[in-house]
């Protein structure tokens, strides 16, 4: 094979992306150097985060530029290795993007070894997403039996694995989810005590009544009204960890949060951002003005944090 083809961003999209967006392009195939592998991509996984890569708007990562390969992370096999620790028909984890074939440097590959789980596994629960809710749930908010977590965008990918690791913990998972078809999803198959239609008529307030006791935890995924819902609903005084993943990022930001009250706050709230390795914590103390608006502070993750 003497060819590869590739789909790179042709234009920033206004609203949704369309096809007039991307381009498909063909080149000579690339040759790797040392260190490095050449590889065919057989499973994309395409995520929600693509759509604030498309974009030239400041976020934690740099956009695709205009005439470059979209980015995508993808199950690839090996075709070509220049290291030794690698073979021909390896299986690996890079971030290849949008392409048939790739030039990958070992440092950033994951290798895959076929038959316990089936290999697409390794962009879901084993990948980005598990990783994702793990890390926001059992080492950031660390839920405790009795406690009750609300997570939104809870059928995808991410929200579905941090109610399930709830409920393994002893706490009580409320998922917020489009549609009724979700929402029974998420109670029938996924094991969640309650579920929320995003769409509801005064969601804020079905939301609270569904937490009349308050919400302990909430992981988000999407920002906006489902974001102030929530806070509107946490319990004052006790620890709130919101973790944003790619689309929460942006529309939360690290700025300043409303306290579970509306008034001032001595308790700790932490903001995760869930794919950003980072934790917006005021955990060494704070200053709330009488709005309850909370300066966030940022610091690394410590994973042997425990949760007040």
């Amino acid at each position: 094979m003497s060819a590869y083809w590739r789909i790179v961003l042709a234009s920033r999209p206004a609203g949704a992306p369309t096809l007039d967006n991307f381009r498909v392009e063909t080149g000579r195939m690339p040759v790797p150097t040392s260190g490095q592998l050449l590889v065919r991509t057989l499973y994309l996984s395409i995520d929600p985060y693509m759509r604030g890569r498309m974009s030239a708007a400041p976020s934690y990562a740099q956009p695709v530029a205009v005439g470059e390969t979209m980015e995508g992370e993808a199950i690839a096999e090996v075709v070509q290795s220049r290291d030794a620790d690698y073979h021909e028909g390896d299986l690996v984890r890079s971030k290849v993007g949008w392409c048939t074939h790739a030039i990958v440097d070992t440092r950033h590959v994951s290798r895959i070894q076929p038959g316990a789980v089936p290999i697409t596994a390794y962009l879901g629960v084993l990948g980005m997403p598990g990783f994702t809710a793990y890390v926001g749930l059992k080492v950031i908010s660390q839920p405790k039996p009795g406690e009750t977590l609300v997570v939104s965008a809870a059928a995808g990918p991410v929200g579905s694995l941090v109610g399930q690791l709830a409920k393994l913990a002893g706490a009580r998972a409320v998922g917020i989810a489009g549609g009724a078809m979700k929402c029974r999803y998420l109670m029938t198959t996924l094991g969640f005590d309650s579920a929320v239609d995003r769409h509801a008529e005064d969601f804020a307030r079905v939301l609270q009544e569904i937490c009349p006791d308050g919400i302990d935890i909430y992981f988000d995924n999407v920002g906006g009204e489902h974001l102030e819902a929530a806070i509107g609903a946490t319990r004052a005084g006790v620890p709130v960890a919101a973790g944003a993943g790619d689309q929460g990022a942006g529309a939360l930001g690290v700025g300043a949060i409303v306290s579970g009250s509306g008034a001032a706050s001595t308790g700790p709230v932490s903001i995760v951002l869930g794919t950003s390795g980072v934790v917006c914590s005021p955990l060494d103390g704070y200053a709330a003005d009488p709005h309850g608006r909370l300066e966030l502070g940022r610091q690394q993750l410590d994973p042997e944090r425990e949760r007040p």
